[in-house]
């Protein structure tokens, strides 16, 4: 992520929002980040950009199920 500059936009619990500027498409990459608590192991995955919150993040990827 550091490579990529991303930016955080949000967080909540182990999850963060975060935003990379794509220079190449000029839309940004919004990401989902998540680190298990329980391994350490980092998990990644794209949400779409019109998200701007990690409980809204969170939301999308369980399919509307409140965490």
């Amino acid at each position: 992520m550091q490579e990529l500059d991303a930016i955080e936009i949000d967080s909540y619990q182990a999850y963060s929002l975060l935003k990379i500027l794509n220079y190449i498409n000029l839309e940004p990459i919004y990401l989902l980040e998540m680190t298990c608590p329980s391994t350490g192991n980092i998990h990644v995955l794209r949400v779409p950009p019109k998200i701007k919150s990690a409980r809204e993040a969170i939301r999308w990827i369980n399919w509307g199920v409140q965490t």
